[in-house]
């Protein structure tokens, strides 16, 4: 009760203390957007209000994720079905938001059925890619899936600074967001690796991560492959693809 008390304080107290900034932020702008007469200096102002409004959203919508998963209230719906799907919506969305942070995102993926839920899958995905985006601005992120004995494999590799061995353990616990590297992104709660190792764990699947320090990370989730439905799959459109 009393560990439960106080992972409750540090919830609040951190939560609380992030989501002001973008309130205060909103509040600000809005002030300035009622005084500005000047159609230029409004649109800039519009612009910035609007992305307050974004962060804080994402922020609250993180807020819920966690809170979900703490309270056992999300429940898998497990199924099979062919990871490329998935991985071509995430490299449409996350090619465009690569480049325009400097980086660029390379895909390699091939047709596997593979069982899993699908939603909660591709929100750890969105997820790991997020980070890879917003905390190595400028690096080289590819996103991999192969087969690797009774498993799919999928493999999210960055070129950024990497991670210290000894912070590694850490990563993954509530509202814990390392050193800022320059030119990286510091607007989140600390939360989504957090979500991240629960929602694997909730799928029954494994998480690895491994990093060099000025080199790179690799976070690597191995997923059940459905061995002998392999041929009930077409892949469409793929880019390029992995040997077993």
């Amino acid at each position: 009760a009393e560990s439960a008390n106080m992972a409750k304080s540090r919830f609040l107290a951190a939560a609380s203390h992030d989501l002001r900034q973008p309130i205060a932020a909103m509040a600000l702008l809005a002030r300035a957007l009622s005084r500005s007469k000047d159609a230029e200096e409004r649109t800039i102002l519009t612009d910035a209000l609007r992305d307050s409004i974004d962060q804080l959203q994402k922020m609250f919508g993180t807020l819920m994720d966690i809170t979900a998963l703490n309270m056992a209230a999300v429940k898998p719906d497990m199924a099979v079905f062919d990871i490329s799907g998935l991985i071509k919506r995430l490299e449409v969305e996350f090619g465009e938001l690569t480049r325009s942070k400097g980086g660029d995102l390379r895909v390699v993926c091939r047709s596997i059925p593979i069982r899993s839920d699908e939603l909660l899958l591709e929100r750890v995905l969105r997820n790991l890619l997020t980070n890879a985006v917003t905390h190595a601005p400028g690096s080289s992120v590819l996103l991999g899936v192969r087969r690797w004995k009774d498993f799919a494999a999928i493999e999210i590799y960055d070129t950024g600074p990497g991670i210290p061995d000894d912070r590694i353990p850490r990563i993954f616990d509530e509202f814990y967001r390392g050193e800022k590297n320059s030119g990286a992104e510091n607007t989140g709660l600390g939360l989504g690796l957090s979500i991240v190792r629960q929602t694997v764990r909730l799928l029954n699947h494994d998480i690895e991560v491994k990093s060099c320090p000025d080199r790179g990370t690799m976070f690597r989730i191995r997923v059940p492959f459905m061995a002998g439905q392999q041929n009930i799959f077409r892949l469409e459109g793929a880019s390029s693809s992995l040997n077993e």
